[in-house]
C-alpha cells in the first residue's frame, strides 16, 4: 500500500485510498457486504457421489471466500496506525471485514464533529478503573487524543 495508515486524523482520504486498493485486490464487495458471507457447509452422510461431489464444491467455495475475507480483514488491520488496528483483533467481536469497516466509519468519519472542549473534559475525566485492560485505556486515551487532533487543536 502507497498510501497513509489511518491515524484518526486522515479519514476522508484513507477511505478513498483504502476502497481504491481493495477494488483492486477484489475484496471490496466482501467490506461493503454486497457479497454474502457463506455458510459453512455440514458434511453429510450419503453414498451418493452426486452429493458427495456437491458437498465438496461447497465447502471449497466457503473455504475460499473465507480466505479472501481473512484477507480484507488484514488487509483493513494493516493499513492503520497500531492504536487503532489493536481494537479490531478480537475475531469474536470483528468477524467479519465489512464490521471493521463499518466500525472505523463510525468512530474516525464523525469524529471530526466533536467539540474539543467535550474532548479535553473526556481526557481529563478518564480513569483506568473504566476500562477492563490497561490496553483498552491507553488506547482509549489515544482515540481521544487523535479526535482532538481532528479538531486541530493540540491535546495538553
Amino acid at each position: 500500500m502507497s498510501f497513509a495508515k489511518l491515524d484518526g486524523t486522515n479519514y476522508p482520504l484513507w477511505t478513498m485510498r483504502m476502497t481504491d486498493y481493495l477494488q483492486r485486490e477484489g475484496l471490496w464487495n466482501l467490506v461493503n457486504s454486497c457479497e454474502k458471507r457463506l455458510e459453512k457447509p455440514e458434511k453429510e452422510e450419503s453414498d451418493k457421489d452426486k452429493l458427495i461431489k456437491e458437498c465438496e464444491k461447497n465447502m471449497e467455495k466457503y473455504e475460499k471466500q473465507d480466505l479472501r475475507m481473512q484477507k480484507a480483514s488484514g488487509t483493513l488491520r494493516m493499513a492503520m496506525t497500531d492504536a487503532i488496528a489493536i481494537r479490531y483483533y478480537n475475531e469474536m467481536e470483528w468477524t467479519t471485514a465489512s464490521s471493521i469497516w463499518l466500525d472505523a466509519h463510525a468512530n474516525y468519519q464523525t469524529a471530526t464533529g466533536y467539540h474539543s472542549n467535550h474532548l479535553q473534559r473526556e481526557l481529563y475525566i478518564s480513569t483506568l478503573e473504566e476500562s477492563s485492560t490497561v490496553l483498552e485505556y491507553i488506547n482509549h486515551i489515544q482515540e481521544l487524543r487523535d479526535k482532538r487532533v481532528m479538531c486541530e487543536q493540540t491535546p495538553s
